[in-house]
């Protein structure tokens, strides 16, 4: 809850400076452009770990329904954990780069 709480507020005050600056001056900044991808790679951690949460469930209740009698495809929840490791890793090394920016 809390990251979505602080995704949301990071991402309207990143709205209300495009809204200030306009197209060019907000993407003509490299720090700016970074403010912008990671508030797109949160929301796409957050949709991620959302989906692959519900697909785990999914099978879940498909193994209470049949138990080991029927084949269960866990394909689709390793490669969502796969690909939410890396948006992770990602998302990681931009917030300690802005970081060091911050320090400097």
């Amino acid at each position: 809850g809390i990251m979505v709480i602080c995704t949301l507020f990071y991402a309207f005050v990143e709205i209300q400076n495009y809204r200030k600056l306009g197209l060019r001056k907000y993407f003509g900044n490299l720090w700016r452009c970074l403010e912008a991808f990671t508030v797109i790679l949160t929301c796409a951690v957050g949709i991620i770990f959302f989906l692959r949460y519900y697909k785990f469930v999914e099978i879940l209740k498909d193994f209470q329904k049949y138990g080991h009698t029927r084949f269960l495809n866990f394909e689709a929840v390793f490669q969502m954990h796969e690909h939410l490791h890396i948006s992770l890793a990602v998302l990681g090394g931009v917030v300690i780069f802005k970081m060091l920016k911050v320090t400097a």
